[in-house]
C-alpha cells in the first residue's frame, strides 16, 4: 500500500528535476473517495505538456497559476508538487517496513511448513 500511495513521491524525491509548471486545467473527481483536485500541467518556459500531476500542492491552485513540480527525466512518473516531497522519507520508511514485514512472514511460514 505504501508503494502505491507513496511511489510517485519517493521516486520524484530521488530522481525528479525541479521545473516551473503552469496549470492549464483542473479536474475534480466525484465519487466515494475524495482524491482532491487533479491538475494538467505544461512547462512554464517551453509550453511542453507535462501531463497530469500525480501529487498536487497542499492548497488548491487556479488554472493559469505557476507551481513548482518535480518531473521525471526518464518520463516514467507523473509530476509531483515539490512541496509534497518532504514526505518522501516517511513513505520510504513505511514502504521498507511493509516489505520487511512481508519477508519475515514469508520466511516464518516457509520454516513452519518445512518443519511440519
Amino acid at each position: 500500500m505504501a508503494f502505491a500511495l507513496g511511489g510517485p513521491v519517493i521516486y520524484q524525491g530521488t530522481l525528479g528535476e525541479t521545473t516551473a509548471a503552469r496549470v492549464v486545467a483542473t479536474h475534480k473527481e466525484d465519487g466515494p473517495r475524495d482524491f482532491g483536485t487533479q491538475y494538467d500541467l505544461v512547462d512554464a518556459s517551453t509550453g511542453e505538456d507535462l501531463g497530469r500531476m500525480a501529487t498536487g500542492p497542499h492548497e488548491a491552485v487556479p488554472v493559469g497559476a505557476t507551481v513548482e513540480v518535480a518531473t521525471d527525466p526518464f518520463g516514467f512518473a507523473r509530476p509531483a508538487a515539490t512541496e509534497r516531497l518532504d514526505l518522501a522519507p516517511v513513505w520510504s520508511t513505511l514502504a521498507a517496513l511493509g516489505l520487511a514485514t512481508t519477508l519475515v512472514t514469508l520466511v516464518t511460514t516457509a520454516r513452519h511448513e518445512s518443519a511440519a
